[in-house]
C-alpha cells in the first residue's frame, strides 16, 4: 500500500537514491532537475539542475560525503553537487554516450 506521495517534480520521475540513513533521498526527472527529499516530512531540501536531463543519481555512500550528489546526464556527463551549498563542483566530460547509471567501487 502507498504510504506516501511525494509532489515536486514537473514531468516523471527517472531514479532515485536513498541516504545510507534512509532519513533523505535525490530524485532525478525528465524535467531537468535533481532534487534532495526529506524523507520523513516530504519537503525538499535542495534542488539542482544543469539544464539537461539527469538520467540518474546517486547520494555518496561515504558517510563522511553524503552530501555529495552525483548524477549522469543526457549530454554525455556525470556532475556533482554539494548539497550542503548547493553548487555544482565537478564534472566529468570525457563519456562517449549518456550517463545511465553511477556506481562507486573500491572504498567509494
Amino acid at each position: 500500500r502507498c504510504m506516501r506521495s511525494y509532489m515536486g517534480h514537473a514531468q516523471a520521475v527517472r531514479d532515485i537514491c536513498f541516504s545510507n540513513d534512509g532519513t533523505r533521498f535525490a530524485s532525478c526527472s525528465w524535467d531537468k532537475k535533481m532534487k534532495l527529499w526529506d524523507t520523513e516530512t516530504g519537503k525538499v531540501l535542495g534542488t539542482y539542475s544543469t539544464g539537461r536531463v539527469p538520467l540518474c543519481v546517486k547520494i555518496h555512500p561515504n558517510e563522511n560525503m553524503q552530501h555529495v550528489l552525483l548524477a549522469g546526464t543526457s549530454d554525455n556527463k556525470v556532475v556533482e553537487f554539494d548539497t550542503n551549498t548547493g553548487e555544482q563542483i565537478q564534472q566529468y566530460t570525457e563519456h562517449m554516450g549518456a550517463v545511465n547509471t553511477i556506481t562507486f567501487i573500491d572504498d567509494n
